[in-house]
């Protein structure tokens, strides 16, 4: 199976193999604490969302998928929350909001090229809303520090605001790597063919224009998602 921490260091998360897998957690000594009940995978959930976690901030709670079902589950086992339906990825922000994404298939065009639909969905315990629905090329995702927001890693680099949805940022044509320590500004790349400049895109205009970074490619390595201007 599959075990990991939980958030306070002192539990452990296992996931035990079976028809179908099982969720428990149990003390450092092996001690069953809780069972969690089935789940649809190995790890709990079906894509991991970069800057998110499996765990709530206060380390009470993790989502499972079930079957087709989402679910927000305590940690000691005794309620659990019905998330949504046929969530491909998912996590807890910062903020302790759930961010999950769904997928739906379209009509292919004439050249029978499959078309997949994605939407990011926003659930926070008592309303659920969509952010940047029906895509058919943002897949992956960024979450920011703070948990507002969310960087899509698609060409365009959209930068769009969890409350509402709202837009952000489009950098254009331009590819994300990720969000600073702050949440302040985006880190992104062009792409000249296999090389490119790295820029960081402030996401407020008081703060200025883009500003460069370097060259990535010809054996340079991308930054990592913590720089901080």
């Amino acid at each position: 199976g599959r075990v990991e921490f939980t958030p306070d260091g002192q539990r452990l998360l296992v996931f035990e193999a079976g028809t179908p897998w099982k969720a428990v957690v149990r003390s450092l000594d092996g001690t069953l604490l809780a069972d969690l009940g089935p789940t649809a995978s190995q790890t709990g959930l079906g894509g991991r969302i970069a800057g998110g976690s499996r765990f709530s901030p206060d380390g009470s709670q993790l989502l499972l998928r079930r079957d087709a079902e989402l679910l927000v589950v305590d940690l000691d086992g005794t309620g659990e929350e019905l998330v949504g339906t046929n969530a491909q990825s998912a996590a807890f922000t910062a903020s302790g909001r759930i961010v999950y994404t769904t997928e739906r298939d379209l009509d292919p065009p004439e050249d029978d090229t499959p078309r997949i639909a994605h939407t990011l969905h926003v659930f926070d315990g008592a309303n659920s809303w969509t952010v940047r629905e029906g895509d058919l090329q943002c897949e992956s995702m960024i979450l920011s520090p703070t948990g507002e927001q969310v960087l899509f890693t698609c060409e365009g680099a959209p930068v769009h605001d969890l409350d509402d949805g709202s837009l952000v940022m489009e950098t254009g044509g331009l590819h994300a790597l990720g969000f600073d320590a702050t949440g302040g500004g985006v880190v992104v790349a062009t792409d000249e063919t296999g090389e490119g400049d790295l820029l960081y895109v402030p996401l407020s205009p008081a703060a200025g224009g883009a500003r460069a970074l370097g060259r990535w490619g010809l054996g340079a390595e991308w930054p990592a998602f913590d720089y901080a201007p």
